[in-house]
């Protein structure tokens, strides 16, 4: 609140992969944020054309039915999007489901269907989404690098932008980080 009356803001940039989280903890966290800004928009505090964009991933979108089945969290999209959200910038990385399950990705519980869903649904709510690639990543072919971009130019024609990394880096902290096979230049 502060900084709309003291800036005249009108959109805000959360700037954090982890700020939507897909645990129980870190889901509250969100519908709560979400609920207040709602609020303070229906009272006046802000005013209601005050936007979001956050950084996120693709399984924070998804929940598991009573029979253990990934589907999309229309609860989750909708509250966002009650609450001004209207971007997003997804780490999808690539539409290999070989990739994604490489030790480089590590991100072997979520797949290219998971992606394509998720996608969209945000597209479905009229959001949009950003889709971050990579096409650099250590384990990858040229098919593979050709595969996500024909699915990345299809999602582009459906409305998405498109975010290009070159070559994936490798930080402390990360599986891969001085690995033997995954030499650092």
């Amino acid at each position: 609140v502060q900084h709309v009356h003291k800036y005249d803001a009108k959109f805000f940039l959360l700037s954090d992969d982890d700020f939507v989280l897909g645990s129980k903890i870190g889901l509250k966290r969100v519908f709560d944020f979400c609920e207040l800004i709602v609020e303070s928009k229906n009272n006046g505090t802000i005013p209601e054309d005050i936007g979001f964009y956050c950084q996120t991933r693709i399984d924070v979108f998804m929940t598991r039915t009573d029979k253990n089945e990934k589907v999309v969290n229309w609860e989750l999209i909708d509250a966002m999007k009650a609450a001004g959200f209207c971007s997003f910038g997804i780490g999808v990385e690539t539409f290999s489901d070989r990739l994604l399950a490489a030790p480089s990705m590590n991100k072997r519980f979520i797949n290219e269907r998971d992606s394509c869903i998720v996608l969209d649904a945000l597209l479905q709510r009229g959001l949009s989404p950003t889709i971050n690639i990579i096409l650099g990543i250590p384990e990858t072919t040229v098919e593979e690098i050709i595969h996500s971009m024909e699915v990345a130019v299809e999602f582009f024609k459906k409305g998405c932008q498109i975010s290009v990394t070159g070559l994936m880096d490798s930080f402390p902290g990360a599986i891969i980080h001085g690995h033997k096979d995954y030499p650092i230049t």
